[in-house]
């Protein structure tokens, strides 16, 4: 039976590498490793976990076989680990938090909303430009921090290069609470505040947890569908396809959405060229939506009305049981 280690995993990889090490090995059978990551979906790779692995099976048990039961659709490794994939449960925390209530019409105030926890270097790079560049058209929360930040930059030297000096202006004001941050600093709660003020902006920009390999939907994805809408998603290459696989429309009809196909190479984890690639392609397309007047996004969106109710409709009928079986048929083909 695997040992589910999600919350170990995140809490000691970086801020406790030892205890994670030690806490590992106690895990160790017949040299064998079976763990689980439910209900997260990290690209194991990106986060470091894979050369943790390796470490362990190099130095104290040669030959270790390692099985671990992941949400990411299409998550990969070339040498030993068996990866049993597990269909993504992020569905139902977005349909528990389906508010009726606030899906109003439309009343186009801003032209961007972007929600954020905790940091990565999408979501910190789309922030800093938000805010440096279109603060006044924006809608932003952002729960970060300040001690993750400095890990994450420690881990990922590029991002310091990419975004100065805007990511240390954006530095400076963090947290940034929202104009709806009565339950901001409550643990299970900061997501849920967000909802009512999705009609006041034009388009969602989400940035998933995992930008890098696979396909692992959450709940930030499903948020801008359950309140129709408009969305432009920083996920891994793939993800607006995998998600039409799955019987969902996007906004290619009305935006370029290429930046979807831009990917890595074989050693290109962290050296950010093709991220920044996509950066770049997403930020033209924020120019363009930035350029538009409210009432030009008002016609824009009534004219999108097709592409949102069908996406609403596909999530909400039998709470997503079609969408979950869709999810379960995806990751068993051979197209990821």
């Amino acid at each position: 039976m695997a040992v589910n280690l999600c919350r170990v995993l995140e809490n000691r990889l970086y801020n406790n590498p030892i205890d994670l090490y030690q806490h590992i090995v106690d895990q160790i059978e017949d040299n064998h490793l079976a763990i689980s990551i439910e209900p997260e979906g990290w690209d194991l790779e990106y986060i470091g976990f894979y050369q943790f692995l390796d470490f362990i099976r190099r130095y104290l048990h040669p030959g270790l076989q390692v099985t671990i039961e992941t949400c990411n659709i299409g998550q990969k490794h070339p040498q030993y680990v068996t990866l049993v994939q597990k269909v993504p449960g992020f569905l139902g925390m977005a349909m528990n938090w389906w508010k009726p209530e606030y899906l109003r019409p439309k009343q186009i105030e801003k032209t961007f909303g972007l929600f954020v926890c905790r940091p990565d270097i999408s979501r910190l790079h789309f922030l800093s430009h938000l805010y440096s560049m279109y603060g006044d058209k924006s809608i932003l929360t952002a729960n970060c921090r300040h001690a993750d930040i400095r890990r994450m930059l420690h881990h990922n030297e590029a991002m310091t290069i990419e975004s100065s000096p805007a990511l240390y202006d954006l530095l400076k004001i963090l947290p940034i609470s929202g104009p709806n941050s009565e339950h901001f600093n409550s643990p299970g709660k900061f997501d849920a505040i967000n909802i009512p003020l999705y009609h006041r902006f034009f388009c969602e920009i989400v940035c998933e947890t995992n930008f890098t390999q696979g396909f692992f939907p959450t709940e930030k994805i499903w948020r801008p569908m359950l309140y129709k809408t408009p969305f432009i998603v920083v996920g891994a290459p793939g993800f607006v396809e995998n998600l039409k696989a799955l019987g969902f429309r996007t906004f290619d009809a009305y935006w370029d959405e290429t930046y979807d196909t831009i990917s890595m190479g074989a050693e290109d984890i962290f050296k950010w060229s093709w991220l920044r690639q996509k950066h770049n392609n997403i930020n033209s397309t924020i120019s363009m939506l930035a350029s538009k007047n409210n009432s030009e996004l008002q016609e824009m969106y009534d004219s999108m009305q097709d592409i949102l109710d069908h996406n609403y409709n596909l999530l909400s009928e039998n709470f997503g049981d079609r969408v979950r079986g869709r999810l379960h048929d995806l990751g068993m083909s051979a197209k990821l």
